[in-house]
């Protein structure tokens, strides 16, 4: 488990770093289906963390908020969901709270999360059966 955390937490300070660099530079926002909406990096962002996760674990399955899903190739497999920028409003805005969430579920089971929150360097995550920090 502490390979998925460590990859996990490395993608989403990835990301994070990403956006603190580019907080301030949208260049597209769009409407989604459901009216939420959607930047230029919130899917660059989401490519960021896909792309380190695939790398490290080919057959697990994703399901990325603006639009990076792919099932995984076993049934009861592993599946990352993300939200590559959990605060777009507040971004838009030029709001600093907003964050980057992964979390990990097998089968049907959630057994990881990772928050992290770039603007002020803070960092969660908890592990089944470990606790939270």
């Amino acid at each position: 488990m502490k390979e998925f955390l460590t990859v996990g937490i490395n993608a989403a300070r990835e990301a994070g770093g990403f956006l603190m660099e580019n907080f301030g530079r949208i260049t597209t926002i769009e409407r989604k289906s459901d009216q939420t909406l959607v930047t230029n990096l919130d899917k660059e962002s989401e490519r960021i963390i896909t792309s380190a996760l695939r790398s490290s674990w080919p057959d697990h399955g994703i399901i990325g908020e603006e639009g990076g899903s792919r099932a995984a190739k076993e049934e009861n497999g592993y599946v990352w969901v993300i939200d590559p920028l959990d605060g777009t409003h507040n971004f838009i805005k030029g709001i600093g709270m907003f964050g980057v969430s992964i979390g990990l579920i097998k089968g049907k089971e959630f057994i990881a999360g990772i928050i992290y929150l770039p603007s002020d360097g803070n960092l969660y995550y908890a592990e089944k059966g470990s606790g939270a920090f």
